[in-house]
């Protein structure tokens, strides 16, 4: 499969807002390995995800074009693509074109998504030579063993800094997971056991890290905390280091409790993410999540602030067989956490990713086109509507799923796209309007208020914070004009000027979210008069 010069390539992909944009840490642990293999010359790595952030790729319509004579002056013997759900038709719509141009070289597709798909992308793409499946370094005979990524091979990390809002490094720390999530696909890429690898080792790759420039990581594992005795270990190696690093992590809200949170802040912890998902006992049971000893939400939250931890909390709605009891009721745990946190919510809805039980469960009949998805503008941004890329997707539902929705959905679709462009954009501006809001159910009413008054889903995707007030100040007026003081008041804390004088008490919202009280209750006092100078406070 492998010989002479090797490409291994990181599709291109404009993932927008996405904070930054780090090495290609799978193909740098499979460069780790192939280097030394029988029959293999030399490995180069391409990134092609960073030329494009860098703006040396152009985006748009010619894309495809640009990038495949990139690789074509590569010249190699063999390209390996890495991919993942959602860059898998730019990599196919390249990888045939250079197939084309070049019938003698060899095409790999490895990574994320081929491991999920496995045959199943020989038999629909047959200008794909080879698909491997698993972690890289089972390429070369290095299966099991805990490599450290060829660096060397990747472009300057001051690179990678420039065109990310927050520089970070990747260190992967563990593999595998036992849960049983519909959506997630890590059982099937990375195996139900878990692995981890040796503090000492990832120490040693922090070190080659800061060599690099880099003092800011997140530790790759989606249940970090999953193991007591490692993370013990882990978080006392971090404390002893000589060169402290700023660090972030995922994990699940059952596995950990203050204590521990406090320890890991300790330790150079920034924030972690975590993945609430579902709060209806119902929908936790539907989607497989397995949430039986999760703490209640806002204390939660509560917990990771009272740690000195920027975490964030996703919520996911609207999964096939969900109901608007329950996305209303997670719509309202996410804004009453917001009031204890602001900021720290994020509203989703799933994807529908290949070789899941959630992807196989819609099946290809099942399915249409979502092109307006947060996925799939990543996907337009970057190709513009090439019909090269669109046309492999529209050909092929079930391998690419990912930009698809379920043609059975318990909302209406202009509603989950409300949910998905502006929830959380509201739930950081006006997190008391809408905790006072659901204590009445009036979250699922006023997305839907947002749906209509924005209409198409370009003018969702692109409304503002600004644009979006004036819809909930109506909505709320009518609706419940009593709660109007809270719209009024965190506009101006959101972007008003000079003093203002409101019945809010924002302490006591937060009091009483803590205390399960309305958090209506924060409109008991008198006038209080707010002053804006570096911070807010009211007198």
């Amino acid at each position: 499969m492998f010989r002479g010069l090797v490409a291994l390539v990181q599709p291109p992909l404009a993932m927008g807002t996405s904070y930054h944009l780090a090495e290609p840490l799978g193909l740098l642990l499979t460069a780790a390995a192939l280097r030394h293999a029988p029959g293999v010359e030399r490995v180069v790595v391409v990134d092609q995800a960073l030329e494009l952030a860098e703006g040396t790729l152009p985006a748009g319509a010619g894309l495809v074009r640009t990038a495949t004579d990139r690789l074509l002056d590569v010249a190699a013997d063999v390209y390996a693509f890495s991919v993942q759900c959602v860059d898998l038709p730019i990599a196919l719509a390249i990888a045939r074109a250079l197939k084309s141009a070049r019938p003698d070289a060899t095409v790999v597709f490895g990574g994320h998504q081929a491991t999920l798909l496995g045959p199943e992308i020989r038999r629909a793409f047959p200008f794909v030579d080879h698909v491997a499946t698993g972690p890289g370094e089972t390429l070369a005979g290095a299966a099991g063993q805990w490599l450290l990524p060829a660096y060397d091979l990747a472009a300057p990390f001051e690179r990678y800094a420039a065109v990310s809002t927050q520089p970070t490094g990747l260190v992967e720390v563990a593999r595998g997971c036992p849960y049983d999530c519909v959506f997630c696909s890590i059982p099937a890429t990375s195996g139900r056991r878990v692995t981890f690898k040796p503090v000492d080792r990832i120490m040693h790759e922090l070190d080659v890290l800061a060599d690099r420039g880099c003092t800011s990581v997140h530790l790759v594992h989606d249940t970090l905390t999953i193991n007591p005795r490692f993370t013990g270990e882990l978080l006392r190696a971090l404390r002893r280091r000589e060169r402290p690093v700023a660090w972030t992590g995922m994990t699940r809200a059952d596995l950990t409790d203050p204590a521990l949170l406090a320890e890991m802040a300790a330790a150079g912890c920034e924030g972690l993410l975590v993945g609430i998902d579902a709060v209806e006992p119902a929908t936790q049971k539907l989607i497989g999540k397995r949430a039986g000893r999760y703490p209640a939400v806002v204390d939660l939250v509560r917990w990771h602030a009272e740690a000195g931890l920027a975490s964030t909390f996703y919520f996911l709605v609207g999964f096939p067989g969900e109901d608007p009891v329950s996305v209303e009721h997670a719509l309202g745990e996410a804004a009453r956490a917001s009031v204890v946190d602001p900021g720290s919510c994020r509203v989703q809805y799933p994807r529908l990713v290949p070789g899941t039980p959630l992807g196989a469960s819609t099946g290809g009949d099942g399915l249409v086109l979502d092109l307006d998805s947060p996925y799939a503008q990543w996907l337009l941004r970057t190709v513009d509507g090439a019909p090269e890329v669109l046309d492999l997707v529209a050909r092929h539902p079930a391998v690419f799923s990912t930009y698809y929705a379920a043609a059975a959905e318990p909302l209406e679709r202009h509603l989950l796209l409300a949910l998905g462009w502006t929830a959380s954009k509201l739930l950081s501006a006006l997190p008391m309007t809408l905790a006072a809001l659901a204590e009445l159910r009036g979250l699922v009413p006023l997305f839907r208020a947002v749906a209509r008054r924005l209409g198409d889903p370009a003018s969702l995707r692109e409304a503002s914070v600004g644009t979006l007030l004036p819809i909930v100040t109506a909505h709320v007026a009518d609706t419940a004009p009593a709660l109007l003081p809270f719209v009024r008041f965190e506009d101006w804390l959101y972007g008003g000027h000079g003093d203002h004088v409101s019945v809010v008490d924002r302490a006591a919202a937060r009091t009483a979210v803590l205390d399960r009280q309305p958090v209506s209750a924060a409109l008991s006092g008198g006038p209080r008069r707010y002053r804006r100078t570096t911070g807010i406070e009211g007198r």
